[in-house]
């Protein structure tokens, strides 16, 4: 590596532990068009590694170097060190920009992004036209932007750019997925650090809830048995703040220590307090998330507490939403937290777990693609493959996602209205939602924002809902909530207007949240390209709320939440399936129809924030997705048929009402009925079966061209012959009344007719009586007294002698007595035995010898 350029710090460069390879990456990207380095934290590689390319041949006056970082406080942090290396400002050489703050100028060359800054970026130019190369940091996370990021960049390279330089940096990974995908080698500096002396507790913390106390009573014992800073790490916000209560509260340590909490949400000049020096030379403990695992590092620490816990966004089958869960970390997280104890002297770890609970931790975290809510992916996907034409199954991700989220994402994706239903491909709507840059249900409603009033009502929902709820439901000393907020959400909307509610007490007000939603909100407008109203942007006693329109934005990004009243109070039915809840004493907990904006799962869900809806001015977005249906409806009292009209959002029934149905409505209603009553709505009547019989056996004998009146054939052409009957029918009692037989006679011709009167007549005359034949027997037969058959020596022949008949002889009283299809021989053989029989039952009846003449 030649570093000639007067601007790069050599000396300040050449002290960090990765500058062991700093040569080697340096040939290898002038050589290859990707690389992967691992390092571990602290090594240096955040900060020396772009400042060691900025001499790279490859990289061009004009062009940038974009260094990807996965969280805002890193970005920052990371663009002032390496400024201050160069003995700059931020903005020159070295700048940042993140979703709140861009710092840069003409002259910037090395730009230090978050994770949705590039996907933006790639979905407005893909192919990343002035960018010399891509440096992804931390890619251990494997967080599903950055997954995602790397993909579409290899996409461009392999595609379009080859000569775009792709670098994986991270402080602790299993290389072998990210050399095979970028197909390139693994480049590892072995760092230095002190040891660390790794101490377990003989018990594991109980409950989640038990987190903050547990990591106090640790920081107290700490404090009194050794010296340093201490950095504990806790699972959100939440366990932070309630910790620091506990800390600051207790009577030894209160006046001793400087408490600063440390993530993602905290305001830029909160966060940089932990690199100033503590106050009046108390010691300093840091609570602070996942955030100080790695990307930035903490100065002064010689002592970690860790809880074991991390907050992480995991998809839930049940709502497709993504929710953020409580889990343990991995052992290779637990290993990079021990590590920050040990960065400038040797240094301590407690691990508020077992060694056996530490044994039977996962060796990595999983890949968020593999577990989280993946509608944003989905849309930036279809939006790729709109642009450049690469579908998300062809992408060179690391990781498959899952079918289950994918087709949940796709189903939600629909329902908003950013995909076609039919192939999936991205709507003009889609495309629109995705350059916004943020979630998709959030850019569904800020499109669906008409007018100045709306959109900045819109811009409002969208920043309360990607930050934290501004109203705090009232805690005890334990940090245990009493009462959760009430759920109307125009309740926060007035506070970010700077109305206050007598409802909400000043002391329940987050006012730290209010000032971060104030700031979003500008970062909303701009995306959207608009002027947004002034109110939106600050305080205003101007600014209103009108339920209707808050409700009709949020059923837009969320028409799967539209909450309908059952009938207990509080108790709610959701469109796209399952229950929520809400305090029976909440005011909404009587309204018929919610748009809800927030869900809470944890045993039951939840209803947060929402608004009441009106279900008969459904918003534009609702009512296509509104499905009608008329059912049949039989009138109990007299039979008449009606329709019962449901208008149906996914699971809900919005309305329902009995309407009078015309004549082109009824019919395919009588239709349906009599396929699934087939056989016991019309009128099977004796004459009416015995002529499907005659048909049947009329075709089984060579009559092939007769019709096939079957139930089966009936039954599957239903429609074409029956139709023609029901014109003037009203109620299915009707039914009955048509002359099936009639009607099923009238599918033969005369010609046809003759023939099955002629061969397969329905009576015969014996003696001169009518006998009718019964032909629904598995052989034709006719019953009559014996008597009648006397004098005749043979039945004759049907269909042309080629199906036979059968005599059933009946006595007096008309029990069969004997079944014959030969007559003669019955006379010869069989008729004695039924003779003797009947002559002694019935004696004053004939029975001759031989009736039969000779």
């Amino acid at each position: 590596m030649s570093l000639h350029s007067p601007n790069i710090p050599i000396a300040e460069i050449c002290t960090l532990p990765i500058a062991q390879v700093l040569p080697e990456i340096f040939e290898h990207m002038e050589k290859s068009s990707n690389g992967v380095v691992i390092a571990p934290p602290g090594a240096g590689k955040t900060t020396a590694i772009p400042l060691a390319l900025l001499d790279a041949t490859w990289f061009g006056r004009g062009q940038k170097l974009v260094m990807l970082e996965p969280r805002r406080l890193a970005a920052r942090t990371a663009a002032y060190r390496m400024a201050s290396l160069l003995g700059e400002k931020v903005g020159q050489t070295v700048g940042y920009t993140t979703r709140l703050e861009k710092v840069c100028s003409p002259q910037t060359r090395i730009e230090v992004i978050t994770e949705g800054i590039l996907i933006h970026r790639l979905m407005h130019d893909p192919t990343l036209e002035g960018i010399a190369a891509v440096l992804f940091d931390e890619v251990h996370e494997r967080s599903l932007d950055t997954d995602f990021a790397l993909a579409c960049c290899l996409d461009v390279q392999q595609n379009f750019r080859p000569e775009l330089r792709l670098l994986a940096m991270s402080a602790t990974l299993d290389g072998a997925v990210f050399t095979k995908t970028m197909q390139t080698r693994l480049i590892e500096s072995m760092g230095q650090s002190f040891p660390v002396d790794i101490r377990h507790t003989k018990h594991d913390i109980a409950r989640i809830q038990d987190i903050p106390t547990f990591v106090a009573q640790n920081i107290f014992e700490v404090l009194s048995q050794e010296e340093g800073s201490i950095l504990a790490f806790l699972p959100g916000a939440g366990e932070i703040h309630r910790c620091k209560t506990l800390i600051e509260e207790h009577p030894l340590y209160k006046s001793q220590v400087e408490c600063l909490p440390l993530y993602g949400a905290l305001p830029p000049e909160e966060q940089d307090k932990i690199f100033s020096p503590p106050l009046d030379g108390k010691r300093r403990i840091i609570l602070a998330t996942s955030i100080a695992e790695t990307s930035l590092t903490v100065p002064g620490i010689r002592i970690v507490i860790d809880s074991g816990f991390r907050r992480t966004p995991q998809f839930s089958s049940d709502s497709g939403l993504n929710q953020l869960k409580t889990v343990k970390i991995s052992r290779a997280a637990a290993h990079q937290r021990s590590g920050r104890a040990g960065r400038t002297i040797p240094g301590i770890a407690i691990r508020l777990w077992s060694e056996a609970t530490q044994r039977g931790l996962a060796p990595q975290d999983q890949p968020e693609i593999l577990n989280a809510d993946l509608s944003s992916l989905y849309l930036n996907a279809a939006h790729w493959e709109k642009v450049v034409g690469t579908p998300l199954t062809q992408l060179p991700l690391l990781e498959r996602p899952p079918t289950g989220p994918v087709e949940a994402a796709q189903a939600m994706l629909i329902s908003l209205g950013a995909l076609d239903d039919h192939h999936h491909h991205i709507t003009s709507l889609g495309q629109k939602m995705s350059k916004l840059g943020t979630h998709p249900r959030l850019a569904a409603m800020l499109l669906a924002a008409q007018t100045p009033q709306e959109q900045t009502i819109a811009i409002t929902i969208a920043t309360l809902l990607e930050e934290r709820d501004p109203i705090r439901p009232f805690r005890t000393p334990q940090g245990r909530p009493v009462q959760p907020p009430p759920a109307d959400i125009t309740l926060r909307l007035h506070l970010i207007a700077g109305l206050d509610d007598p409802e909400i007490p000043p002391t329940h007000i987050d006012r730290a949240a209010l000032r971060r939603i104030h700031q979003t909100a500008r970062q909303f407008a701009a995306r959207m390209a608009i002027k947004a109203n002034k109110m939106a942007l600050s305080p205003s006693t101007e600014l209103s709320f009108p339920p209707p329109i808050v409700a009709k934005l949020i059923a837009a990004a969320f028409p799967d939440r539209i909450a309908q009243k059952r009938t207990d109070d509080g108790s709610f039915k959701l469109s796209g399936g399952g229950s929520a809840h809400i305090p029976k004493t909440d005011p909404l907990a009587r309204e018929k129809l919610l748009a809800v904006a927030v869900l809470h799962h944890y045993k039951t869900t939840t209803i947060q924030m929402a608004a009441p809806l009106d279900s008969k001015a459904l918003p534009p977005t609702l009512l296509e997705s509104c499905r009608t249906s008329t059912d049949l409806m039989v009138d109990p009292t007299n039979g008449a048929v009606l329709g019962h009209q449901r208008i149906r959002l996914g699971s809900l029934i919005l309305q329902e009402r009995t309407i009078p149905l015309a004549e082109s409505d009824i019919i395919p209603i009588l239709l349906e009925y009599t396929n699934q009553n087939f056989l016991t709505c019309l009128t099977w009547s004796e004459s009416t079966r015995q002529l499907q019989a005659r048909a049947r056996l009329a075709r089984q004998a060579g009559q092939e061209d007769l019709p096939d009146i079957s139930d089966e054939t009936l039954k599957n052409t239903l429609t074409s012959w029956l139709t023609p009957y029901l014109s003037s029918l009203r109620r299915v009692s009707d039914l009955k009344t048509l002359d099936l037989h009639a009607i099923l006679l009238s599918f033969f011709s005369y010609p046809q007719k003759h023939w099955l009167d002629s061969h397969l007549p329905t009576h015969i005359t014996l003696q001169g009586r009518t006998t009718a034949i019964d032909y629904t027997q598995p052989v034709p037969v006719v019953a009559a007294k014996a008597q009648f058959f006397f004098e005749l020596a043979a039945l004759p022949l049907l269909a042309e002698g080629k199906i036979p008949l059968q005599a059933a002889l009946l006595s007096p009283a008309g029990r069969v007595q004997a079944i014959t299809t030969d007559l003669a021989s019955f006379w010869e053989k069989g008729w004695h035995d039924m003779r003797r029989d009947m002559k002694g039952r019935y004696p004053k009846h004939d029975w001759p010898e031989k009736p039969h003449p000779t």
